[in-house]
């Protein structure tokens, strides 16, 4: 049945909270809007309470404990392996320098002894290549001829103080002595004559010696005492430490060829001796 009241469209007033339609209910859309606008604007800020900032610092310093150790041995390893790198790249140099000058080229290093005042800082650290004859000299004809400067081996490296003793004649080429001879130093004012540890190669690119040698480098530290200026103090004996945690760097160089390599650690534990 039809109704007699025309259908009329709905009318709303809005004007703000609490608008109601023309029948004088509440307005929906209205009252949505302000319920949205309550939680929107009546809820409270939260920050990081004091327990979670202290967990939060207590994970970060566990953090930090852990991943230092790995970042310090990284630096060691790379400092040992420049070491190891370095001094195989001189030896090979030694070598190709006496094929190229047919003379026969020394590897000198600096002695724990040694009294000349711009060398007592580099004992046990610091080598030099050296020979008597040049390209182009008489037979029998003497031309002193540093082929290098004095090289030191990264800091906190050193060769093992076993290789300058005096057991020249050690079956173990790694309890052996470097040899010594006399061989002319520079200084300031004059050259003077020292007796320096060695290796030779011969023209051939062979040891002079006849037989296998070991460079060992081992991790530690050579402190030489200083006066209140500063200045190295000469004839005092240097202070080494050796890292005995660390396991010792083998450079084997075989006699015949000259050549020289990195001991693998299974040849380090059978303790070959090379004559």
């Amino acid at each position: 049945m039809e109704s007699p009241y025309p259908e009329q469209p709905a009318r709303w007033w809005v004007t703000g909270r609490g608008a109601k339609s023309e029948d004088g209910l509440p307005d929906r859309r209205t009252a949505a809007l302000e319920g949205s606008e309550s939680r929107c604007c009546t809820g409270t800020k939260q920050g990081f309470t004091l327990l979670e900032l202290l967990v939060v610092i207590a994970i970060v310093g566990i953090l930090v404990s852990i991943t230092l150790p790995a970042l310090s041995g990284f630096g060691e390893s790379n400092m040992v392996a420049a070491a190891r790198r370095q001094v195989l790249d001189d030896l090979a140099l030694a070598r190709m320098q006496a094929i190229n000058e047919r003379a026969r080229v020394y590897m000198i290093f600096v002695p724990p002894g040694i009294e000349i005042p711009s060398l007592v800082n580099k004992k046990y650290r610091s080598y030099r290549l050296f020979s008597f004859r040049s390209v182009g000299a008489q037979p029998g004809q003497s031309n002193p001829n540093y082929l290098t400067d004095w090289k030191t081996l990264p800091e906190g490296m050193l060769f093992a103080t076993n290789q300058f003793g005096s057991n020249f004649d050690a079956s173990n080429p790694k309890n052996r002595s470097f040899a010594r001879t006399n061989f002319p130093i520079h200084t300031v004012n004059a050259t003077t004559t020292w007796q320096m540890p060695y290796l030779a190669f011969n023209p051939q690119g062979q040891l002079v010696r006849e037989r296998n040698e070991v460079v060992t480098l081992r991790k530690g530290s050579v402190t030489q005492p200083q006066d209140e200026n500063g200045s190295y103090i000469v004839g005092q004996p240097a202070s080494v430490t050796i890292d005995q945690s660390k396991p010792p760097s083998h450079i084997r160089i075989n006699w015949l060829t000259g050549r020289a390599e990195l001991e693998k650690p299974d040849d380090a534990e059978n303790g070959s001796n090379g004559q």
